[in-house]
């Protein structure tokens, strides 16, 4: 009686939730719940968002509930989904020929987003990836703004780029709204007229004296950084003298953290985040970055005009190593003491009528992200990480390194709104596995679970040889 009860209830339960429209989400991480982004991005929608979406009548499949949730979560959503072989003439206006064609319009503006762009591989390449919930958000934000937004990468000193190493990050951008290209100073010249941000993956050649002086005079006049350096024996004279104008210094050392770090590996620091823009989400839903071999950071007098704020901060039993030889790890005496900083943001005081060129904004802490009160919002101007690695394939998707990325890109475009928790990308479950969880597999599996069997028949044997 029991478990008809228990069915009976189950029926009437989804009986309710088919009439009412109720669901929750019960997969890990909230995968199938649109994300903290997208909300943010439906709530400031400029004006309503016409969405027709030609799928396949009958069951919904993954495109069609996602889209129903983004309608449920806005009334400037207004969706209408079409089967176009039942309406070919609406499928010829659109001139549609596959299904999981969508069309976003608002006013006189349009987006279209195509089968490929909803799904892809992912970095095992076997696994196909449903991303529609990055398209549509995209979308979204691309028809609310109003200019283009172009990120150059640098090129030309060994850095990483989004032909190698950071295909994964470039796909998050253009995700973003953002048009991502590649730049070689030496060979254009100069910066180009249309770059938003600049951004330096982990060089390994010094820069030169000319670049220098471009990127400096690209910064001064209103340009955005974004600077990722790696430890290294290497010269960095010139990626240090651009770090000192802007009022910061790369060590040269190797942050060991035992206190801090990634599944006990010292080298792998996960740093405290220091409270920003960039960061508070993060901080809300407890989520850290992990920085794979960082170098850290010495912060200097700060320049006029601009100010420095941390980010991210090692713990006070962290050290900069500076002979790192073979697997001994020990603080000595030259070496650096914790806590290390690892990760700085850097802004100059906006232009205010009525405020002086050096009116100042707080260097930590709220008030560096907002101003005081009859005070310019400061103008974000670069953010500096001792890390590059932790932007690169792989481990790009640990923890919260691609939010803590893409949040400070879209604070130093001025697109506050847009720093939250980015939407999930829906493929096959992995399961990531620890050494000591990978020794009770093999304990039990390998080892105790032949044992029980042979001495279960063992016993089986021996009682009835007693018969």
């Amino acid at each position: 009686m029991l478990t008809v009860a228990v069915l009976g209830i189950l029926v009437l339960l989804n009986i309710l939730a088919g009439r009412t429209g109720w669901q929750a989400d019960l997969s890990a991480e909230g995968r199938f719940t649109l994300s903290p982004l997208s909300r943010q991005v439906l709530e400031r929608l400029p004006a309503p968002v016409q969405v027709t979406a030609f799928v396949r009548d009958g069951p919904s499949g993954l495109l069609t509930d996602l889209l129903q949730q983004y309608d449920r979560a806005s009334s400037s959503f207004q969706l209408r989904l079409v089967d176009p072989v039942k309406e070919p003439s609406l499928a010829r206006q659109y001139e549609v020929t596959q299904y999981d064609t969508v069309i976003l319009e608002m006013g006189s503006r349009s987006r279209r987003i195509e089968p490929s762009n909803l799904y892809g591989f992912g970095t095992a390449r076997e696994e196909l990836e449903f991303r529609g919930e990055q398209a549509i958000t995209r979308a979204l934000v691309e028809l609310g703004r109003e200019q283009q937004l172009k990120v150059y990468f640098l090129t030309g000193h060994g850095e990483a780029t989004p032909a190698d190493r950071l295909g994964r990050l470039a796909t998050y951008l253009e995700g973003e709204g953002y048009t991502v290209a590649t730049l070689n100073l030496a060979q254009e010249g100069g910066m180009p007229e249309d770059a938003t941000v600049l951004v330096a993956v982990g060089p390994q050649s010094d820069l030169g004296p000319q670049e220098e002086e471009t990127i400096a005079a690209y910064l001064e006049a209103g340009g955005r950084l974004i600077l990722l350096l790696d430890p290294s024996n290497r010269p960095i004279d010139g990626w240090n003298q651009l770090a000192e104008r802007l009022g910061v210094r790369f060590r040269t050392d190797v942050v060991v953290d035992p206190a801090q770090s990634f599944f006990l590996d010292p080298l792998s620091p996960m740093p405290t985040l220091r409270y920003h823009a960039i960061t508070r989400e993060l901080q809300e839903r407890q989520m850290r970055v992990m920085l794979p071999g960082a170098r850290s950071l010495e912060r200097l007098d700060d320049p006029a005009p601009y100010r420095v704020t941390t980010l991210l901060e090692s713990s006070f039993d962290a050290w900069g190593e500076t002979t790192l030889q073979g697997t001994t790890l020990r603080k000595d005496e030259e070496d650096t003491p914790g806590p290390l900083t690892l990760a700085v943001a850097i802004t100059r005081p906006a232009a205010q009528d009525g405020a002086g060129a050096d009116g100042a904004a707080q260097d930590e802490g709220e008030a560096a992200d907002t101003g005081e009160a009859g005070e310019a919002v400061p103008e974000p101007v670069a953010v500096v990480v001792g890390n590059a690695s932790f932007v690169e394939g792989q481990m790009l998707g640990i923890q919260g390194n691609q939010d803590f990325f893409l949040n400070a890109l879209n604070w130093l475009v001025g697109e506050e709104h847009l720093i939250s928790i980015r939407p999930k990308v829906i493929s096959p479950p992995t399961v990531q596995l620890t050494p000591s969880f990978m020794r009770h597999l093999f304990y039990g599996f390998v080892v105790g679970l032949p044992l029980v069997v042979l001495l279960a028949g063992g016993l089986v044997w021996w009682r009835r040889r007693a018969l």
